[in-house]
């Protein structure tokens, strides 16, 4: 027992009162999850969470997530996203908790623990001609350890996303380079006894290409992001996907693969991820699997889009 609350103590709330927020840090949608947490594909509702300004098309959204961390350690989160004015609005939130945990000093049990942690927040984003994205967000967060180790704080998000950044050479090949930039987690942690958590800021950067085949049809994507700065170190996700095609807007499937490379504190080095999904017109279910020291954690999520009745827009 012992070993299962240091465990779950490292992992969930690290490092007990001067901990971050790891509820910030999970990743809700198994899509992205399976490209070693690349936000490229996180571009309907669950953008929420990663960069917020792939919410800048303008068109209806559900999503929902779920991740299975450690024994009974839970993480799940919702969002939704809607047209509003010359951009895209968005809200929901993310909870991660552990069942109760029993308690020993000196080899006595002494009590037992359920600590859990939770968000929620909204975003906003507009594409600028097409050619930029930008997007803000702000969460309201709140952690409880224990009755004495609990307390709220905020966290502000802010991203962009450039579209055909070598336009100047017009050549076709660009127009499906993308490149991307975010700054998470920037804020105030929750005051924990008599000191705040600290919060897993940082900054990620990233480039994605896209490739179409006719035969098979397809789209193959090739994505690459580094965090060149963060509280909690440094690494380096890349991933690769394959899409499917077997009835264009109707049917489709696709497989995945990443891997992250680099040394942080609040996850594991040298992570493998793969998975894959099914799109039946507007409804995407997702399923990742994480290979780590630690052992397999698996990700599941679904996503339900609806395209806007004025502009007809759809990812």
């Amino acid at each position: 027992m012992i070993f299962i609350l240091l465990l779950i103590s490292e992992l969930l709330f690290c490092r007990y009162e001067n901990s971050s927020m790891q509820v910030l840090t999970v990743n809700p949608c198994a899509r992205s999850a399976g490209m070693a947490d690349i936000s490229f594909p996180a571009g309907s509702a669950e953008a929420l969470f990663h960069n917020p300004a792939f919410l800048a098309d303008k068109y209806f959204s559900l999503f929902a997530g779920y991740r299975y961390i450690l024994g009974e350690a839970n993480y799940g989160a919702v969002s939704s996203k809607f047209p509003a004015g010359p951009g895209s609005a968005a809200a929901g939130g993310a909870w991660l908790a552990n069942g109760p945990v029993d308690i020993y000093e000196s080899g006595v049990l002494t009590g037992k623990i359920s600590p859990y942690q939770f968000s929620a927040g909204g975003a906003y984003a507009c594409n600028l001609r097409g050619i930029l994205m930008i997007g803000a967000g702000v969460f309201f967060l709140y952690s409880k350890l224990t009755d004495q180790y609990k307390g709220a704080g905020f966290a502000v998000n802010g991203g962009l996303v450039l579209a055909d950044p070598l336009r100047f050479l017009k050549k076709s090949w660009t127009k499906n380079l993308q490149i991307g930039a975010v700054i998470k987690n920037a804020g105030i942690g929750p005051q924990t006894g008599t000191k705040r958590t600290e919060l897993p800021s940082r900054i990620i950067t990233g480039i994605c290409y896209t490739v179409h085949a006719d035969k098979p049809e397809m789209d193959f994507s090739a994505a690459a992001e580094i965090i060149p700065w963060s509280k909690t170190g440094r690494s380096v996700h890349t991933a690769v996907e394959a899409i499917f095609i077997f009835a264009p807007g109707i049917l489709s499937a696709g497989l995945r693969a990443g891997l992250t490379a680099g040394k942080t504190r609040d996850t594991f080095k040298d992570m493998f991820r793969c998975g894959l999904g099914i799109t039946l017109r507007s409804m995407s279910l997702d399923y990742a699997i994480e290979m780590n020291r630690a052992g397999y954690f698996h990700n599941i999520s679904i996503s339900l889009i609806r395209p806007s009745v004025k502009t007809g827009n759809k990812p």
